[in-house]
């Protein structure tokens, strides 16, 4: 009996391990759902910040909507900071009406840190800053629409009439160079093209209005331990006295020389000298 639900406890293991593997959230190869987080005007120079990081999918509109109503009047700058490689068409324009509705009421800032990218979709809803922001080291790119199969997430068609589409609709009225938009275009037939921040910026193409360089500072925590909070109602406690200066001992005095007197030794003393009288002075003799 205990070896038969030990074999059918198994069996319900494999069968499950193997629905988890053919299961689409579990290939390797389907993209991270993405996720926003928030940072409160008081952290960054009275600016609501709003983090984006994964692909652009619902509810990606819907949280940064959500999250600009709960602080809008706690600050009139917003700064959008992205790192996606694109996503859902339809969900990156629900994104951007979000964002155009944000702009007319605050001043709306896009970022794409060093190291960071910004693909497909994402370059649409970057163009909808006001003041748009890029590292030189980071990353992007530009290619046709694509349509993929639900369960491998394989491109099964590019489209090209879509993403025509969307560069008339957001390239122009974003100020994006017209030239460097028609150099583009045939270099994404079919095609990714990728570009770095320094080669849009040398290239004018008017998609990154200021650049990051490549250094940015690294901060260390303070890890020393906090100080103890003073007890009630006895205030801070009083400070330590000073110890006393440390001063270097002083040399002995020197002995004051004496003056030389007349009747030193002429010579080296040895053990037989002899006086000379008239001056008053030993002087080296041979011992008799």
């Amino acid at each position: 009996m205990l070896d038969r639900i030990r074999n059918w406890g198994l069996a319900v293991l494999s069968v499950a391990a193997v629905a988890l593997a053919l299961s689409p959230m579990a290939r390797a190869d389907a993209p991270a759902p993405g996720r926003l987080s928030v940072e409160a005007p008081e952290a960054n120079d009275g600016a609501i910040t709003l983090r984006w990081t994964g692909r652009v999918a619902s509810p990606m509109a819907a949280q940064i909507r959500n999250a600009f109503q709960s602080q809008r009047t706690r600050a009139n700058r917003v700064v959008l900071k992205i790192h996606s490689g694109g996503g859902s068409v339809a969900e990156g324009e629900q994104v951007i009406e979000v964002l155009r509705e944000i702009r007319k009421t605050h001043a709306l800032e896009t970022v794409v840190e060093q190291g960071q990218m910004c693909g497909s979709m994402c370059v649409f809803i970057y163009l909808q800053g006001q003041r748009r922001v890029a590292a030189l080291s980071s990353l992007w790119l530009f290619h046709e629409v694509s349509h993929h199969d639900p369960n491998t997430y394989k491109i099964t068609r590019l489209d090209r009439p879509a993403f025509e589409r969307l560069v008339e609709k957001y390239y122009a009225g974003a100020g994006v160079s017209p030239d460097w938009t028609e150099r583009m275009k045939p270099l994404t037939v079919a095609s990714d093209y990728w570009q770095t921040g320094a080669d849009l910026m040398r290239d004018k193409s008017g998609i990154v209005h200021v650049a990051l360089g490549n250094q940015r500072e690294r901060l260390i925590a303070d890890r020393s331990p906090p100080k103890p909070a003073p007890e009630a109602g006895r205030g801070e406690p009083p400070a330590k006295p000073a110890p006393p200066p440390v001063t270097a001992p002083k040399a002995p005095a020197e002995e004051p020389k004496q003056p030389p007197s007349r009747y030193a030794t002429m010579f080296e003393t040895k053990a037989c000298r002899a006086l000379v009288p008239d001056q008053q002075i030993y002087v080296n003799a041979p011992c008799s």
